[in-house]
C-alpha cells in the first residue's frame, strides 16, 4: 500500500477512526521500531477496515484524544479503521507533517506529545570514525543493501519539537510547515555536528521530510543532504556528492512507496466477523468487543462518554424493599450501611473496566429489554413472519446486538443496569453467591434481570421464591448439560406462562420433571458420586463446580456461620460472621486434611494431591469456605483434633460436619446425609410458599 495513498485517504476522510474509547498508547520505542522496519523494507502487518456510512459511529480525527476532534456526520460510504490505529497514527508522525499541519495551536487535542516529535537518522560526522556508517556518508558511497530493523533502530533519534533549540522552546508553541524560520532551525540542527550521550558527533536526517511530498519539504531535504555531503566531501568531486544524495533520496522514496501494509476490508453486513478478525490479529493485546461498537454508535447521539455513564450507574447504591428479604437477611443488609450489588459482585477488573463476561450479560439484557419495551412478546419459536410481534433468544446474538440503534441503547441501558443490579441482589441474598464470577450459568442472570426489570415482579417475594427454587434445582439436578445459554433463555417463555397462569408450583412441569433428580443425578450429584464411593470402578468424579455450589448453599442460609477463631492479628474481639457480605477473601479448606490420606506416598506434596480428581479427599463434601486466619491456624491439623476444639465443635454440626467421624468415608457419608436433608427442606419450604401461585 503506497504511503501517499494512505495519507490521501485520511486527508479526504475516506479512511476514518471510530471513537471506540481507545487512546493512542504506543511509546517512543514502539514508534521507532516501526520506522526502523519501514526503512529496512520489512513488512509491518495489516490493517482491518469496515466499510459503512460514517453516520453509524462517532468518529474522530486520527491522532486525536478520545472525544476530541470529532467529525460531523454524513451518509457517505467510508472505511472505518478497526485495527491498525497504533501503526497508522505512528506512521503519520514519522513520515509526514500531518500532525504539525492539523494540530497547530491545538496541542491539547493530540493523543500524545510523541506525535509532535521530530525523528532523525544519525549519520557520523567527519570526526566520528567509531560509529557504523550505514549510509556510506564518510566515503559518499551508498550501496543499496538490506538493513536489519535493529541496525536502523540504533540510529533513530527522537526530539520533541519544542526542545530542539530555544526557538523551539515553550514560547514557540507552534510549528508551521510553511515557516521558513522554522525550516532554517531544522536545517541548522541537522547540519551542525552535535555530540550524543556517548560523546560521538553526528549529523541528522529528518525522516519526516524524506518523502518530499511538497516542493518546500523536498528543497529542505535536498539542502540538508547536500550540506552533510559537503561536510564529508574531502577530495570527492561534485559528481560523487550528487550521486550519494540522489541514492539516499531514492532509497527513502522506495521505502515509503512500497510499504508492506495489507488492508483487510470487511463489508458492513458482517460487523461481528470484523471483531473476530481483529481479536485474532491482536492475540494478547487489547480486545475489541461488541460494546466498543455500541459505544461508538451511541456517540452519534450523545456527547457524554457512554462507557463512563455505565460505570457511574455501577457505582450507585441500590434501593430495595425490605419485605422481599428474610428476617435474617434484613438485619444482615441493614448492617452494611450502604449496599451496592455490583461492588460485592466484583464486576470490574483491577483496571476499573467491566469484566468481559459481565459485559456480555449487560448486552444480553439490553437486547432483551429493547425488544420487550417495544411491546414485543418473547417466544422461543417465533416464526419469521411474526418478528414484528415476537422476539427470540437470537436477539442476543452478536450480529443482532450490533443492529441496535443509538436510540435503542440510550432508552434502555439504565433499565438494563437496574435489572442486573436486582438480579445480582437476588443471587446474593437468596443463593449465597458473593461474586459475579461464581455464577456458573451466566444466562440465569439475564433471565432473572428480564423479569426484575418489572417493579411489580421484583417487589413480589414469591417471584424470588420461584427463582430460588429454579436455581437450586438447576445446579443440583444438572438441568442444563448442553446448549446452556439458548436453553436457559428459552425458559423466559415458560416462566411468563407460569406467572400469568398463577398455577401451583406442582403444575409447573418445566421444573417438576427435574425436581426428582436433585442430589440424585447419577455421576453428577448423587451420593455415590459426591462421596466418591465408586471412583475406582467407574472413574466418574464429581464436577469441580459442585464444590462452589455446596459452599454457596451454606452461605445462603440465614447468617451463614461463624469463623472458627477470633482474628486477633487484626485486633478483632469476636468471631466473624461468614456470609455473602463478608468483606475479605474466603479460602477453600479441606475439612479432612490432604496430609491425613493413608495412601499418601513419601515425597508427595499436598499440591499434587489437590490436583488428583480421583482422590476422595478432594470430594466437594470435604470442602468449606473459611477465613484466611482460620486456614492458617488449622493448616494441616488432623480433623479429629481440631474438630474437638470447643470453639469449632459448636460450629461444625450446623454445617453438617460430624465431629465424631474418624474416617473420611464416615465423614463424607454423614455430611451428604445432612446436606441432602437441608436442600430438601429448603425446596419443600419454597414449594409450600408457591403452592397457591405467585399472586
Amino acid at each position: 500500500m503506497e504511503f501517499r495513498k494512505i495519507l490521501e485517504r485520511l486527508t479526504k476522510k475516506e479512511l476514518i477512526l471510530p471513537d471506540f474509547q481507545r487512546g493512542f498508547v504506543w511509546d517512543l520505542d514502539r514508534m521507532k521500531k516501526l520506522y526502523a522496519s519501514i526503512l529496512a523494507k520489512i513488512p509491518i502487518g495489516s490493517i482491518l477496515t469496515l466499510e459503512s456510512s460514517d453516520d453509524k459511529f462517532n468518529c474522530k480525527q486520527i491522532g486525536a484524544k478520545p472525544r476530541s476532534r470529532m467529525f460531523e456526520k454524513s451518509t457517505k460510504t467510508v472505511d472505518y479503521l478497526i485495527d491498525g490505529q497504533q501503526r497508522l497514527t505512528s506512521l503519520l508522525a514519522g513520515f509526514s507533517t500531518y500532525y504539525f499541519d492539523n494540530f497547530n495551536g491545538a496541542e491539547n487535542d493530540i493523543a500524545s506529545n510523541d506525535l509532535l516529535s521530530l525523528y532523525f537518522l544519525k549519520v557520523p560526522a567527519i570526526d566520528n570514525s567509531k560509529s557504523e556508517d550505514l549510509f556510506g556518508v564518510r566515503d559518499l558511497l551508498f550501496k543499496k543493501r538490506s538493513f536489519s530493523s535493529s541496525e536502523i533502530n540504533s540510529i533513530i533519534e527522537a526530539k520533541y519539537l519544542f526542545e530542539i533549540t530555544d526557538k523551539f522552546g515553550k514560547k514557540q508553541k507552534s510549528f508551521k510547515t510553511n515557516n521558513n524560520d522554522v525550516f532554517n532551525e531544522i536545517f541548522n540542527y541537522c547540519t551542525t555536528s552535535i555530540s550524543d550521550e556517548s560523546g560521538l558527533r553526528f549529523y541528522r536526517i529528518p525522516i519526516q521530510f524524506i518523502d518530499g511530498e511538497s516542493n518546500t519539504i523536498a528543497i529542505l531535504r535536498a539542502r540538508i543532504l547536500d550540506q552533510i555531503a559537503n561536510s564529508h566531501k574531502g577530495k570527492k568531486d561534485d559528481i560523487a556528492k550528487n550521486v550519494w544524495t540522489n541514492a539516499i533520496s531514492n532509497y527513502f522514496t522506495e521505502c515509503l512507496s512500497g510499504i508492506s501494509l495489507e488492508e483487510i476490508k470487511v463489508e458492513n453486513s458482517d460487523k461481528a466477523r470484523a471483531i473476530d478478525i481483529y481479536n485474532n490479529l491482536n492475540q494478547g493485546g487489547v480486545k475489541l468487543s461488541i460494546l466498543d461498537l455500541i459505544i461508538a454508535t451511541v456517540g452519534t447521539k450523545d456527547d457524554k462518554n457512554f462507557y463512563d455513564q455505565i460505570l457511574n450507574i455501577l457505582s450507585d447504591n441500590f434501593v430495595y424493599d425490605n419485605n422481599i428479604l428474610s428476617s435474617e437477611m434484613k438485619t444482615l443488609i441493614d448492617n452494611q450501611n450502604v449496599y451496592n450489588p455490583f461492588e460485592i459482585a466484583n464486576v470490574l477488573t483491577s483496571k476499573g473496566e467491566m469484566k468481559k463476561m459481565f459485559t456480555s450479560v449487560f448486552l444480553d439484557v439490553l437486547a432483551l429489554l429493547v425488544n420487550k419495551n417495544k411491546g414485543k412478546k418473547f417466544s422461543a419459536k417465533a416464526l419469521k413472519n411474526k418478528e414484528d410481534k415476537y422476539f427470540t433468544p437470537l436477539v442476543t446474538k452478536e450480529n443482532e446486538v450490533l443492529k441496535l440503534s443509538a436510540d435503542d441503547v440510550l432508552n434502555n441501558y439504565k433499565d438494563a443496569c437496574k435489572a442486573i443490579a436486582r438480579a445480582l441482589f437476588f443471587f446474593q441474598t437468596r443463593c449465597g453467591i458473593r461474586e459475579f464470577d461464581a455464577i456458573n450459568y451466566k444466562a440465569q442472570i439475564s433471565v432473572v434481570a428480564y423479569f426484575f426489570s418489572n417493579d411489580e415482579y421484583f417487589n413480589n417475594k414469591k417471584i424470588h421464591d420461584l427463582f430460588e427454587y429454579w436455581y437450586w434445582i438447576s445446579i443440583f439436578a444438572w438441568m442444563y448439560p448442553s446448549n446452556q445459554k439458548i436453553e436457559i433463555l428459552n425458559s423466559i417463555e415458560k416462566f411468563e406462562d407460569f406467572v400469568n397462569s398463577n398455577n401451583s408450583i406442582e403444575n409447573f412441569t418445566y421444573l417438576k420433571t427435574i425436581r426428582s433428580d436433585v442430589l440424585k443425578k447419577k455421576f453428577y450429584s448423587d451420593e455415590e458420586t459426591l462421596t466418591m464411593e465408586r471412583v475406582s470402578e467407574t472413574e466418574k468424579y464429581p464436577p469441580k463446580v459442585m464444590t462452589a455450589y455446596i459452599c454457596q448453599f451454606y452461605l445462603s442460609r440465614g447468617f451463614g456461620y461463624k469463623s472458627f477463631f477470633i482474628d486477633t492479628k487484626h485486633n478483632k474481639t469476636k468471631k466473624d460472621d461468614i456470609n455473602v457480605f463478608y468483606d475479605e477473601k474466603l479460602e477453600i479448606h479441606h475439612l479432612m486434611p490432604l496430609g491425613s490420606d493413608p495412601n499418601k506416598k513419601i515425597g508427595q506434596t499436598t499440591k499434587e494431591l489437590r490436583s488428583r480428581t480421583n482422590n476422595p479427599f478432594n470430594s466437594p463434601l470435604n470442602m468449606l469456605l473459611i477465613t484466611k486466619n482460620d486456614n492458617a491456624l488449622i493448616s494441616d491439623m488432623d480433623y479429629v483434633k481440631y474438630s474437638a476444639e470447643p470453639e469449632i465443635k459448636s460450629i461444625l454440626p450446623s454445617l453438617d460436619c460430624s465431629v465424631t467421624a474418624k474416617t473420611l468415608t464416615d465423614f463424607l457419608q454423614s455430611r451428604f446425609t445432612g446436606f441432602y436433608s437441608k436442600v430438601e427442606s429448603v425446596l419443600s419450604g419454597l414449594e409450600l410458599n408457591l403452592k397457591n401461585g405467585i399472586k
